[in-house]
């Protein structure tokens, strides 16, 4: 029985060391799958950062197109609503006496009226075209952002850090199968070396039992029957299946790299038209609000017009001040002249018998103290009968 269990034996080391190596190959097969997975799962994340912080940009702006635009709105449909009343208004708000002689008649007549109402017109049609448009933009955007957000909640199909974890524990089962065959290994040894003295004894004529040898072989041969040959096919077949499993992933996750890059391409398509849109319909809201800010003129004239009659007022009282600061300066001015008058007299009159008449000459001690001539220009504002009440007379 020697040279069967030495056969048994070298056929479960030689089937051990095959298993070994299809295994080893299966492992760097799975990391390989594993490494591709992860560069795969790294492309998707990057593609979703891009579009991340593309669709943050536009959600920024669109956030500040929609604050200021329903601001806008509101704006505008007051505006366009309230001009014609404000225009009619304008027509019966009479001006002042003085204004009128120079032929403006009512506070309508200050503002280019046809041209006004051209332009009320033309804000008028460009308003309710441009008001639909916008939802439209917001319904885009909505649906846009419905898509981002369903974006990152997709997951990939394919959960790769328990892969790896599997792949860490199946590398395992390699290092015990390697261990198996060590021993598996060792008992060949031992029964090859019992067969090699068997045959020399028999060559010597030398008769010997080796029913010892032979008991002990068996009992070996039966661990390697129920144990160790069992668990290195179970272990083979694990890290097969292992190994079909990461194809089934990797291509479980090509599927999935390819739909989400597809999805994501259509995504920032469409956040690149969302953005051109949203820069387009940005111009056209200025354009309406610079085109509204003309018919702002119907409010802004009469401010204007009763800023001027007060501006009437104030001069005035002006002019009247000034006048009596001119006058109140001449008479210092006479009353200082007067006091150097009655000096150079003083002077005169203690000197003057004491000093040649040339010497005084010589001196211009003669001359009278200067003179101060006040003049203040008419007040022209003084005729103009405007009263406080005119200038804080409200529009009708």
């Amino acid at each position: 029985n020697l040279p069967k269990y030495e056969r048994n034996f070298c056929f479960h080391l030689a089937k051990a060391k095959a298993q070994i190596e299809a295994s080893a190959e299966y492992l760097r097969i799975c990391e390989k799958l594993l490494a591709e997975q992860e560069v795969q799962a790294l492309a998707i994340d990057s593609a979703q950062e891009n579009v991340d912080k593309h669709y943050a940009y536009i959600a920024t702006v669109y956030e500040k197109f929609q604050s200021r635009f329903l601001e806008q709105i509101e704006e505008n449909e007051k505006l366009l609503g309230d001009f014609m009343p404000e225009l009619e208004g304008l027509e019966k708000a009479e001006t002042h006496r003085v204004v009128k002689e120079a032929g403006i008649n009512s506070i309508t007549d200050l503002v280019p009226k046809e041209q006004l109402c051209k332009w009320h017109a033309q804000c008028s049609t460009m308003h309710a075209q441009f008001k639909p448009k916008a939802k439209e933009l917001s319904s885009l955007f909505g649906s846009v952002k419905n898509d981002v957000e369903a974006l990152f909640m997709t997951v990939p199909s394919v959960d790769i850090t328990k892969l790896s974890e599997r792949l860490q524990t199946n590398q395992q089962l390699l290092l015990e199968m390697s261990s198996i065959c060590e021993v598996l290994e060792k008992d060949w040894n031992l029964s090859k070396d019992q067969l090699e003295r068997a045959m020399g004894q028999a060559a010597q004529n030398q008769t010997q039992s080796f029913l010892g040898e032979c008991v002990a072989l068996e009992s070996v041969n039966e661990v390697h029957a129920k144990s160790h040959v069992p668990r290195l096919e179970e272990c083979a077949k694990i890290l097969e299946r292992f190994a079909k499993h990461c194809i089934d992933c990797k291509n479980a996750m090509s599927r999935c790299v390819h739909s989400q890059m597809k999805s994501i391409a259509q995504l920032q398509n469409r956040i690149s038209i969302t953005r051109n849109k949203l820069s387009a319909y940005r111009e056209v809201a200025k354009k309406i609000e610079d085109a509204c800010a003309h018919l702002k003129l119907v409010y802004h004239i009469p401010s204007a017009y009763y800023s001027c009659l007060e501006e009437v007022i104030r001069r005035r009282s002006f002019a009247d001040t000034f006048a009596q600061h001119a006058q109140k300066f001449a008479e210092s001015m006479s009353a200082l002249r007067r006091n150097e008058e009655v000096a150079r007299q003083n002077f005169e009159q203690k000197y003057e018998g004491l000093l040649p008449q040339e010497l005084i000459l010589a001196l211009k001690l003669h001359l009278a103290p200067p003179i101060c001539e006040v003049h203040v220009s008419p007040n022209e504002y003084s005729e103009m009968n405007i009263s406080e009440a005119d200038a804080k007379r409200q529009q009708p």
